[in-house]
């Protein structure tokens, strides 16, 4: 995902809040991902948090690029992602659940 721009602006449509919060995200976890490199639980529980949180993001990304794919084979190709693998072979753990439940409370409801 590291190439927006070879994904049409299309693509991302309705959906151009998930890709800007990954980015977000990712940018915040390379932060936090060095920071972690000094030893501290609490930067690293961040980092953990912030891995789950993406993972989450990446599941929907690819969910939406699958969707796109049966009428554009070609997006799977330049999206980055592994089409050869399962995408979720374990369970969620904690932290995982608690990104998801971090991101949900993120959204602003509708109504």
């Amino acid at each position: 995902m590291s190439d927006k721009n070879r994904v049409p602006d299309s693509v991302w449509g309705a959906n151009l809040a998930l890709i800007i919060a990954f980015f977000a995200a990712a940018d915040k976890h390379d932060y936090v991902f060095h920071e972690s490199m000094h030893g501290s639980r609490i930067v690293i529980a961040e980092r953990e948090l912030l891995q789950a949180q993406l993972i989450l993001y990446l599941d929907q990304i690819a969910s939406l690029l699958e969707m796109v794919a049966v009428t554009n084979p070609d997006i799977l190709l330049v999206s980055g992602f592994d089409t050869a693998k399962e995408r979720r072979t374990h369970p969620r753990n904690k932290a995982e659940i608690e990104a998801h439940n971090a991101t949900q409370a993120e959204r602003p409801q509708d109504g």
